[in-house]
């Protein structure tokens, strides 16, 4: 963007980057160039201008996933719904303000089935029996022949084992802003993702494994006059609890 509307031949104005860009801001001036003949033309350096990061309204939720961490202003990233869950794929845009803007795909829990056969054999004994009669002296006699012949029968049990989206007892999402002196290595650091993953289990009374977060760094707009020189990191966490695990944990104590 510009201020140089107007402007005639000898006078100056400024080039900046736009809103959600940053850059330094170059000084132009209105001059005649070297054309012949000679016109006016505004004479100076391009700014450098680098899109800013979203950093709020990030898609948050044990359903979802997405690739919108780092996304620029202008920029577009996608969200999809995450294993175990079915669904379509919804685009988010990051605007100039510095939040996204789009709508989430409904993502349905999948049930699955398991179905298990066994096969038990029988036996089953067959006998023949046949007499003998002579004429002169009865004899009688009785031979009995046992045959033994196996079937295979076939008894099929089926267990089947159903799992819902109610396994899920509650899912609380929100965000925790960090003052820090510096950035560097905050992000992407397995080390500092487990402790502030502890920092909010042990604030919100869950065990660590049931809390997920997203570490962004900023600039916080809420404190940017009594901490000029501060930076922040933002901690945007995802606390799912299941069914089970409800009677064990204080609502209080996560809502808090």
């Amino acid at each position: 963007v510009t201020t140089c509307s107007g402007k005639t031949v000898g006078s100056g104005c400024f080039a900046a980057c736009a809103s959600g860009y940053s850059g330094s801001t170059q000084r132009w001036n209105c001059a005649l160039d070297a054309s012949t003949p000679p016109s006016p033309a505004l004479i100076g350096a391009i700014p450098h201008c680098t899109p800013n990061p979203c950093l709020y309204n990030i898609p948050i939720g044990a359903q979802y996933e997405h690739n919108c961490t780092g996304a620029g202003t202008d920029s577009k990233c996608s969200v999809w719904c995450a294993d175990r869950w079915e669904g379509g794929m919804k685009n988010f845009t990051c605007l100039a303000e510095g939040g996204f803007t789009g709508t989430l795909p409904t993502c349905v829990f999948v049930t699955t089935t398991e179905t298990r056969t066994s096969t038990t054999p029988t036996s089953t004994t067959l006998s023949t029996t046949s007499a003998t009669t002579s004429t002169s002296t009865r004899t009688t006699s009785t031979r009995t022949t046992s045959m033994r012949t196996t079937n295979t029968a076939t008894n099929s049990a089926t267990m089947t084992t159903t799992t819902v989206a109610s396994d899920i007892a509650s899912v609380v999402t929100g965000r925790l802003e960090l003052s820090v002196s510096t950035t560097v290595g905050l992000t992407g650091s397995s080390v500092v993702e487990s402790a502030l993953t502890s920092v909010v289990a042990g604030y919100a009374g869950v065990p660590a494994s049931y809390v997920s977060i997203t570490i962004s760094v900023g600039t916080s707009s809420a404190s940017v006059r009594r901490l000029q020189s501060a930076s922040f990191v933002f901690v945007d966490y995802t606390i799912t609890i299941p069914v089970n695990a409800v009677s064990g944990i204080s609502a209080a104590s996560v809502a808090a």
